[in-house]
């Protein structure tokens, strides 16, 4: 399974933040094998564009957050969506913050 979420600032200077969230359970005992959380940046226009161009198997992705348990990757992954929803206050405050973080590096 995984969750994505994708957040394109308001200027077009800046890559767009795709967040993705991926859950892996053994078919055979139903176990969660591992659970990771993601960041990549692609440049595009919007954020239709960086969904078209998204390639899980290519380089560039920043694993942020490793998760022990199904429920903790999901409550993780909707936390940081939240932050980068337009709706809260901090949104582009919180995208410059991982955009330093892990863009500039």
């Amino acid at each position: 399974m995984r969750l994505i979420s994708a957040y394109a600032p308001p200027t077009f200077t800046k890559p767009v933040l795709i967040l993705s969230t991926a859950i892996h359970i053994n078919n055979r005992t139903d176990k969660v094998d591992e659970n990771e959380t993601g960041i990549l940046f692609i440049n595009a226009l919007n954020v239709n564009d960086a969904l078209n161009e998204l390639n899980f198997l290519a380089g560039g992705w920043k694993i942020i957050k490793y998760h022990n348990t199904k429920r903790r990757a999901v409550k993780y992954h909707t936390k940081l969506a939240k932050k980068l929803c337009r709706t809260y206050k901090h949104h582009h405050d919180f995208y410059l913050e991982l955009y330093r973080k892990w863009w500039e590096e």
